[in-house]
């Protein structure tokens, strides 16, 4: 299936740190004012607002305890699933057979498989952390509906190739 794991570590430890820095999580438009359109942008770290003119002010999250729990959240299931990510590609490297250092073909036969439940875990964490966006679906929701910003796609698709990698042979 997978002809080349190691470039398919590679993607899977970079996807989930990617789709968790990018500034679009959650974006809004706003028209009708005066001075033109304004763009409202959301992610897990901070809260930015633009204008037509390109002009941007961004407001970093000032402490953990003082945000939404669905925020603490997405930050807690986002930051597992790149740990879990990370020390998944670790022991990928253990558990390949072309290392010595994994011991005998028995020991890394356990250690390719813990290696595809990390990834597993990884990818499941990842999921959940870019699905749980409530408020778009809720119609009894009155205040400003965000749509779906691009690292919600790149989370989504991150965790497909998290879950897939374990098909790798």
């Amino acid at each position: 299936m997978c002809k080349n794991s190691k470039s398919a570590e590679t993607q899977l430890l970079l996807h989930p740190p990617v789709s968790c820095s990018i500034k679009i999580w959650k974006i809004a438009t706003l028209d009708g004012i005066v001075l033109g359109t304004t763009l409202i942008t959301s992610n897990l770290w901070k809260n930015c607002v633009g204008d037509s003119t390109g002009r941007h002010d961004c407001k970093i999250f000032p402490s953990m305890l003082a945000l939404d729990g669905h925020i603490q959240a997405y930050r807690g299931l986002m930051i597992t699933a790149i740990c879990l990510g990370f020390f998944g590609s670790i022991l990928a490297l253990f558990g390949m057979k072309c290392t010595k250092i994994g011991g005998t073909v028995a020991n890394k036969s356990i250690i390719a498989f813990v290696t595809g439940l990390t990834f597993i875990l990884s990818g499941l964490c990842s999921l959940s952390g870019c699905s749980l966006t409530t408020e778009f679906f809720n119609p009894k929701f009155v205040g400003l509906k965000y749509e779906f910003g691009v690292a919600l796609f790149i989370g989504w698709g991150s965790s497909v190739l998290c879950i897939y990698s374990i098909f790798c042979k």
